[in-house]
């Protein structure tokens, strides 16, 4: 064989021989990026968990236990609640938790009426009748305050599940 030809053919076969390990290692070092990816999502969503098992842990706290017996003293969170839209979650853990947050969201609303009527110097028929109508409002959102604690123990089971 002709020695121009024979080197020729060696220079093709590294040629294609480099071509191969370019394309194996490609698909190595893009197949380690996938897993390294998939690793730093699947780390991002545990911590997004934790976070909602423990604002919800807050809020039962801020709620008062398991029988309120008054207002809760502090406003519900719910910044983990709005930051884990992207986690996979069950249609069930889903409807549990947002139940839990509406039925929050109303007990803020119901703790913020009643300390702007507190705080309000408008005229009142008379000391007694807003005197009852404090301590109604006040057992209306003890009630419902125990609902969002129930609700809030429920998601929290089933979010630790």
């Amino acid at each position: 064989m002709d020695p121009l030809a024979l080197e020729a053919l060696r220079f093709g076969i590294a040629i294609l021989a480099g071509g191969i390990v370019a394309v194996i290692s490609s698909v190595l070092a893009f197949s380690y990026a996938r897993r390294l990816q998939h690793d730093e999502r699947d780390r991002g969503d545990r911590a997004l968990r934790r976070a909602l098992i423990a604002e919800i842990r807050e809020n039962m706290q801020r709620l008062g236990g398991p029988t309120v017996t008054g207002v809760p003293a502090a406003h519900l969170v719910r910044s983990a609640w709005d930051s884990t839209r992207t986690l996979e979650l069950s249609a069930d853990v889903v409807r549990l938790v947002g139940e839990a947050y509406g039925i929050a969201d109303g007990v803020n609303a119901e703790v913020a009426l009643l300390s702007a009527r507190a705080g309000s110097k408008g005229f009142v028929a008379s000391r007694e009748a807003e005197n009852a109508l404090r301590i109604w409002a006040q057992t209306v959102i003890a009630k419902d305050a125990t609902k969002a604690y129930e609700a809030f123990a429920a998601a929290l089971h089933a979010l630790e599940d």
